[in-house]
């Protein structure tokens, strides 16, 4: 439907519960006195039924310790809590963990107690060594809250890639590791810098011929098919080309260097892109504009979605086929047809409330097909009744136009293998609307970048692992840091890979009701010298998305003219109210000369603009309730909305 959907998609984490565990140590209200030692507990943000040790008193606050989570929750108290005692209770707990009661020491868990949030001794033990070792004491305080909240391992390793993701810049890290890795011969430093001109949405310093063809050869000299099987499902090459024939091909034009031998060294590489007459199946132009095609026609469908349509498909198909007669046959088979038509009833009425074919239909330039989708969801049903249905063409040449679009979506792999092609493609797509052009350049800072590698490699099949997976940034860093022949130094690509694991971690929470991302992007991609970021949350649809009628979203962005800047939008029933922070008044002027356009672009993606306040950054201060505000995972910025 929207960017909204799109991008919340694009991250993929494991859910994350700061659910008490066995052992931990956490600050609990009661709320309610129920029979036999029970009781509603208070823990943190969520309320829980917890068998009690002792007796306890209604609205009193008390320090637990959780016995055990296998049927029940069990609490022990440490003891009760209250103004008074505050500073002894944090004392008498640290002694008992063997935790010198610093003041630093205290103020931690003092606010760890505060927060209700849950912590294990040992891990306590091991965030105060990490916090006596930091200069920068409130930040370090900051970090490890936020460790233990996430329940992430109290190692260095995470704790660095945290403090490098709150202190320090993607944008001008990348630079950095730009600047050094353009002094380099070797491949993987010049991957670097390829792949890093298409995060950062800069034009590459190659044209697409020329990184084309060491893209071609490379994959070549090491039997990868992406970008074979990626030409073929966007009709770049003939569906039944052979793969052997591709490799020749291009080996053949090559001359000097063989298939099967070692990766060709990047002089070579670079002699042939300058070499004459590739042979590319079709011009430059042409095939980026078939890949951008294929890049908006990927729609990946939850998993209840998917399993509904092909149940739909198959169906209609087998009634289509003469597998199951339709209309007046036998009494088996209607009975047969009867039970078909039931399940097929209530798939079509499920992909009508998810809007899927709708989505589907969207995805094609071209009315004829958007109307044959449309008929087809309207007289599927038909197909099953008892005097069978007239509209046997509508549905037949429907089913055509859904097997044509199923047959053009990818896995995981050889989708980043098309972000990749689109982000190095894109200065030759002229076509693409400045929308278009920012969502590739999203997208192809969460391909490429390794940030969810992990998450690609675990769902992918056992017959899409032969699929050779794209060399990602990490992954490209990671090499140069034991490639002596590099001109990246260690110290930059190790904050490099930092600063993504950071944003690995900190891209997702997750409770029962509600999901909240958190997306960092260089700055480039609007223009900016400083990063970009992207918060948002909202309700959680039944597929575990954001439900991008009833979320929340706020960028806060660095303009070259107007500076820090906060956009505020408020989703209720798909009508936005948008609310823009910033210290000049004279931004007015613009919004509203804008204003029109806004409405008009919201409305193309199903949206009411209902609202459009412009507010000094300074008043929100006073307004807004750091209780109810994002995780501050942004610096430079000292608010939330």
């Amino acid at each position: 439907m929207n960017l909204i959907s799109s991008l919340s998609k694009l991250v993929q984490q494991p859910d994350v519960r700061a659910f008490p565990k066995t052992g931990q140590v956490i600050n609990g209200k009661i709320l309610e006195l129920l029979p036999q030692n029970r009781a509603v507990v208070q823990l943190g943000s969520q309320q829980v039924k917890a068998q009690l040790e002792a007796s306890l008193t209604k609205g009193k606050s008390y320090l637990f310790k959780v016995g055990s989570t296998d049927q029940k929750i069990q609490l022990k108290v440490i003891t009760q809590l209250g103004e008074s005692q505050g500073n002894s209770t944090v004392n008498k707990l640290l002694n008992e963990l063997g935790i010198k009661p610093t003041k630093e020491n205290r103020l931690l868990t003092s606010q760890l107690i505060k927060k209700s949030i849950p912590f294990q001794g040992s891990d306590l033990k091991q965030a105060a060594a990490l916090y006596q070792r930091e200069d920068d004491k409130k930040a370090a305080r900051e970090i490890l809250k936020q460790m233990l909240q996430k329940q992430l391992p109290i190692k260095t390793s995470v704790y660095h890639a945290l403090h490098t993701k709150r202190m320090d810049s993607l944008t001008q890290i990348m630079k950095q590791v730009h600047i050094e890795a353009s002094n380099t011969k070797t491949n993987g430093d010049r991957a670097v810098v390829s792949l890093l001109e298409s995060l950062k949405g800069e034009g590459v310093s190659v044209s697409l011929r020329e990184s084309s063809v060491v893209k071609l050869m490379t994959e070549v000299n090491i039997n990868s098919q992406n970008s074979f099987q990626l030409f073929k499902k966007a009709g770049i090459l003939d569906s039944k080309a052979s793969y052997t024939s591709f490799q020749n091909t291009w080996t053949e034009w090559a001359g000097a260097h063989r298939k099967g031998d070692a990766i060709p060294s990047s002089t070579y590489l670079a002699s042939l892109s300058k070499k004459s007459a590739p042979p590319f199946p079709m011009a430059m132009e042409k095939l980026a504009d078939r890949l951008k095609q294929l890049f908006h026609q990927q729609l990946r469908l939850e998993s209840p979605e998917q399993k509904s349509l092909h149940r739909v498909m198959n169906q209609v198909e087998k009634v289509l086929v003469k597998d199951i007669p339709s209309g007046n046959d036998s009494l088996p088979s209607k009975q047969k047809t009867f039970g078909a038509s039931q399940s097929v009833t209530e798939d079509v009425q499920f992909l009508k409330e998810r809007e899927v074919l709708t989505k589907i239909s969207s995805l094609f330039t071209n009315e004829k097909n958007q109307k044959l989708l449309q008929d087809f969801l309207r007289a599927v049903p038909t197909l099953f009744a008892e005097d069978g249905s007239t509209e046997k063409q509508v549905i037949r040449e429907g089913l055509s136009v859904l097997k044509e679009w199923q047959s053009r979506q990818l896995p995981p792999i050889l989708r980043q293998t098309l972000t990749e092609w689109i982000g190095r493609s894109a200065a030759e797509l002229s076509t693409l609307s400045e929308k278009e052009a920012i969502f590739v350049k999203m997208k192809t800072m969460l391909d490429l970048t390794g940030l969810q590698e992990e998450s690609i490699v675990k769902s992918t099949s056992a017959k899409e692992k032969a699929t050779t997976q794209e060399s990602s940034l990490k992954t490209l860093l990671l090499s140069s840091l034991q490639d002596t022949s590099s001109t990246i130094r260690p110290e930059s690509a190790k904050r490099m890979i930092q600063m993504l694991n950071g944003m690995q971690l900190t891209a997702q929470q997750e409770t029962n009701q509600s999901l909240q991302m958190s997306l960092q992007f260089p700055g480039n991609i609007i223009g900016s010298e400083n990063d970009v970021y992207l918060d948002m949350e909202g309700r959680k649809t039944k597929e575990g998305t954001i439900d991008p009628d009833y979320c929340h979203i706020v960028f806060f962005l660095d303009l070259g003219n107007f500076k820090e800047t906060i956009i505020n939008l408020n989703i209720v029933s798909g009508r936005v109210g948008v609310t823009v922070f910033n210290h000049d008044s004279s931004i007015e002027l613009p919004m509203e000369t804008h204003k029109a356009a806004l409405k008009s672009g919201l409305e193309d993606m199903g949206y009411e603009l209902t609202s459009l306040n412009i507010k000094d950054m300074n008043q929100e201060v006073h307004t807004s309730s750091k209780d109810n505000a994002l995780p501050e995972y942004k610096e430079g910025i000292d608010l939330r909305i």
